[in-house]
């Protein structure tokens, strides 16, 4: 649930605030006309791409395909501007009341899968809170237990992107628990971070992505958003070597740009209201 308050609050205002799942009333309304002229839309080869691993050749593939899914020729659809960033509201609860735990996420707008300070994102989400030797995890649970886990990533859309730090929490330690996710992020801003931080966290996120790929469908799943947002091919190689080439000087840089007083949200579940928490910068 969290995810979906989350995304509700980060693309607030536009067309990717709704849920995919939609309502009760939505879902009854939909008619088979309404299926058939969403197949012609959106069924169309200039918004696919179909990405195979295995024993077959494209030939193969693409004979398979026109023969069991047949679809329109168009151009390739090119998404022409980002999401708007709105910031109306900056809190957003889901409420569970009566529950002692608060779970929350606590993040920033920043850029789409393709742009180029998406892999700084990735090495800077390493550093801040994957995993038991990034900052976050000493800092909340190793060090003051105030939580069980603690989590940071980042969403890559064609569009629009978000970093965001998730952890859950009992109500009254959840002022604290977002003060010290604003200090260590305003110290990154402020300070950066070591070379052995940075290198420790590329090497975490090159081996755990090479361990992944171990069956047809991590590649496939790996490559299918590379393949449908690129122009160009884009490999496991290309990976390794942008992670390898992020800086000291790229993740204060990013920090500095996309994360700030003026463009944080927060998303939370549980017994808990808005004049609740401050958000100290």
């Amino acid at each position: 649930m969290i995810w979906d308050v989350w995304k509700r609050v980060f693309s607030q205002g536009t067309n990717a605030e709704r849920s995919g799942l939609g309502t009760e009333e939505s879902i009854r309304a939909i008619t088979k006309q309404d299926l058939v002229d969403f197949y012609h839309t959106m069924f169309v080869s200039g918004r696919m791409v179909i990405v195979a691993c295995g024993g077959i050749t494209i030939k193969e593939l693409q004979q398979e395909i026109e023969k069991q899914l047949p679809v329109s020729r168009s151009d390739k659809f090119v998404v022409s501007c980002d999401l708007p960033i709105i910031r109306h509201n900056l809190i957003s609860i889901e409420p569970y009341i009566g529950k002692e735990q608060v779970h929350l996420m606590f993040g920033f707008r920043t850029v789409s899968l393709i742009h180029k300070d998406y892999p700084v994102l990735i090495v800077l989400s390493g550093i801040l809170g994957r995993g038991r030797t990034s900052i976050l995890y000493k800092q909340l649970r190793i060090e003051r237990g105030l939580v069980y886990v603690v989590s940071s990533s980042i969403s890559g859309l064609s569009d629009a992107g978000s970093f965001a730090v998730e952890t859950a929490t009992a109500k009254k330690n959840v002022q604290e628990v977002l003060d010290i996710i604003c200090q260590e992020v305003n110290r990154i801003i402020q300070n950066g971070v070591t070379q052995e931080q940075i290198q420790l966290a590329k090497n975490k996120l090159i081996k755990s992505r090479r361990m992944k790929m171990q069956t047809s469908d991590s590649w496939v799943a790996f490559h299918a958003d590379e393949e449908l947002f690129r122009s160009q091919p884009w490999t496991l190689t290309d990976f390794v070597a942008e992670i390898e080439s992020v800086t000291f000087q790229d993740v204060q840089r990013v920090a500095q740009i996309y994360f700030g007083k003026d463009k944080w949200y927060l998303a939370m579940c549980g017994d808990i209201a808005n004049d609740e928490v401050e958000i100290h910068w």
